[in-house]
Formats: structure tokens, sequence, C-alpha cells
């Protein structure tokens, strides 16, 4: 069996650096790909959810895998991109309407607390009217 430390100091200098090198790249990896974790979780999500039904698909047109991507593609389309153009076109018809509630934000003001928070036992004199 050869000996790991058979120079001394200068091998295990060697490995103690090829290993602080390497947590550097993993650290560095991770660091770069940190932005993009949000949208892989999600892709991997829709995957891994939508995984038996493309099999189910891929049954029912003839164990063509191209056809049942294919249609799993557009199922999941319709089921992601339908709603969401259904609210972006809903917002753009009622733009007027929000627009003129939030110029409105600024003349509204809460309205003074009750009198009869005052005689609440114990909290009353703390929280009522000043």
């Amino acid at each position: 069996m050869p000996d790991l430390f058979q120079n001394g100091p200068q091998d295990s200098t060697r490995s103690v650096l090829v290993a602080l090198l390497a947590c550097g790249v993993v650290i560095s990896a991770i660091w770069i790909l940190k932005p993009f974790l949000p949208a892989t979780i999600w892709a991997i999500t829709i995957a891994v959810t939508t995984w038996p039904m493309l099999l189910r698909l891929q049954g029912w047109v003839g164990n063509s895998r191209r056809a049942a991507v294919s249609l799993t593609i557009l199922i999941a389309m319709v089921l992601f991109i339908l709603p969401l153009w259904l609210a972006i076109t809903t917002v753009s018809s009622h733009f007027d309407d929000i627009a003129a509630l939030a110029s409105s934000a600024s003349i509204l003001r809460l309205p003074d607390e009750p009198k009869w928070l005052a005689r609440l036992p114990l909290i009353g004199p703390h929280i009522g009217p000043l």
C-alpha cells in the first residue's frame, strides 16, 4: 500500500489546496445558478406532475412519445397560459377604474376610533382615544 504522505507536508498542503479549490468551484457554481433555481424548481414541479398524464396519453396515441409530448405541451399551455391571458385582458379592460382608484387612494384616511373602545376592561385605557 503506497504512503499518501510520502513527501511530507507538500502532499498534505496540495490535498488541502485541492479541497479548497473544489469547495470554491462548488460555491461559485451555486452562486451562479442561484437566480435560476426558482425557475428550475417550477419546471421540475411541472414535469413531475405531468409525467403520469404523459404516460397515459402515450398509451392512447399508440405509444408515440412525440404525439404524447405534443399533446401534453398543448394541455399545459391551455392550463397555464389561458388563465394568465384572461387575467391580463381583464386588468387591461378595467385600467381606467384601477387608475381612478389609485389616484383617489391619497385622499383616503382611517376614521377615528370609536368611543366605546376606551371602556374595554384592562386594555381600554391603553388603546382608546387619546
